[in-house]
């Protein structure tokens, strides 16, 4: 049994006319239910001049374009042509980046190397059955730790170059914090981000890799036989990636609608496998069902109206999307509205002094960037971070502001 979240239903939230055009896109090129959304637009009051930028802004311009060629006829030409460049070009990159991504896989296959790609093209895939439906930034790889030295050696051969050189203590502990690691071509510039986990421990235990190499799924795309995460790990993957960055484009709420209409709106089996962050889940639901009409059993659809905290966070969530700036991840205050707002997905009083004291306290890269340690001393920056920050917080800005990529 299904049941759509009914306070506040989709309907019920009043937008703009651009704001409702903006929902409108954030569909699968082949939803039937497209076409009766833009017959409730109202064209006349659509601000066109913003149109454009704002299907950049929220990675909406390829599936947008399908939608809006056939009501092209209502919107001024000069907007049409300006939507339609926009969406080829970044049909044309995300399609590219996917080409990168198969070389990859293809060269670990061969090297007999388990290798698990996530978000992405093959989000595109896997939401819109099309890899060029999403923009990407980069290419996000997980590996086994123990994987993590032949992984960049391979990515090395394929002409990736590291971005950070640790120290022994600091990549020790990185690693076991952290675990992301970017890679820059030499030639082109792509970035790939090799994980060894998929989020970082500052923000709560998560799946292990272990756990979601052993949960993968084996597909065929485009004739190349990969793995991909289980339907279960996906979601909450696209969840959780959504509230660390506080949900600021719309085409990670239209995946996330996606993934829901996939499974039905049935979201019971994320609750028995006990993830750690159960709001981050209502919140993207809730977001999906407000927004989009996403289906949502009637269970999780209770939790939703009964927990305040995620209808907060989904109010300042769809503030974020319509009516803030575009975001900017280096302006002042914007990392510590992030943690102030992921400090709040945590549930209880241990969990929230959990998430602080692992801010607050373990050292990231800006620490030692900024002061550099012997190997034996390096405990010591548990004791100097705080006071960095503390200065940080005296000198700069009314909210602590770690470095924006790890704190």
């Amino acid at each position: 049994m299904t049941a759509t979240l009914a306070e506040p239903s989709a309907r019920a939230i009043r937008r703009s006319p651009t704001e409702r055009l903006l929902c409108a896109c954030a569909r699968r090129a082949d939803d039937a239910n497209a076409a009766r959304l833009f017959a409730d637009v109202p064209w006349d009051s659509v601000d066109w001049a913003s149109v454009p930028a704002l299907l950049v802004r929220h990675g909406l311009q390829a599936l947008a374009v399908a939608h809006l060629s056939i009501v092209r006829d209502r919107m001024p030409g000069s907007v049409w042509q300006e939507i339609h460049a926009s969406a080829a070009a970044a049909r044309a990159a995300s399609l590219a980046l996917s080409a990168e991504l198969f070389r990859i896989l293809r060269r670990f296959g061969e090297a007999g190397l388990e290798i698990l790609p996530y978000k992405g093209p093959l989000l595109g895939w896997e939401a819109y059955g099309d890899l060029g439906a999403r923009p990407s930034m980069d290419l996000d790889l997980l590996v086994r730790p123990a994987d993590f030295d032949a992984a960049a050696a391979l990515l090395d051969d394929l002409g990736y170059r590291a971005d950070d050189e640790l120290p022994p203590a600091a990549a020790r502990w990185f690693r076991r914090v952290d675990g992301d690691y970017p890679f820059e071509h030499r030639e082109t510039g792509r970035l790939v981000e090799l994980h060894v986990r998929t989020m970082s421990l500052r923000f709560g235990a998560g799946p292990t890799t272990a756990e979601l190499l052993a949960r993968s799924r084996v597909v065929t795309i485009s004739g190349l036989r990969t793995v991909i995460p289980g339907t279960d790990d996906l979601f909450y993957l696209q969840v959780v990636h959504g509230a660390k960055h506080r949900w600021e484009r719309l085409e990670w709420v239209a995946a996330t609608a996606e993934l829901l209409r996939a499974r039905r709106g049935d979201v019971a089996a994320l609750f028995c496998r006990r993830y750690p962050n159960e709001r981050a889940v209502l919140l993207g639901c809730r977001l999906a069902a407000d927004l989009l009409d996403a289906p949502v059993d009637a269970g999780t659809a209770a939790r939703m109206a009964g927990d305040g905290v995620v209808r907060e966070l989904a109010d300042a969530a769809r503030h974020r999307l319509f009516h803030d700036a575009r975001p900017d991840d280096d302006a002042p205050g914007e990392t510590a509205a992030k943690l102030r707002f992921n400090f709040r997905l945590q549930r209880g009083v241990a969990a929230r002094a959990r998430f602080l004291y692992r801010w607050i306290v373990w050292p990231s890269p800006e620490d030692w960037e900024q002061l550099r340690l012997p190997a034996p001393l390096f405990f010591a920056y548990r004791l100097t971070r705080p006071v960095r920050l503390l200065r940080r917080y005296a000198l700069r800005s009314p909210s602590l502001e770690p470095d924006a990529r790890h704190g």
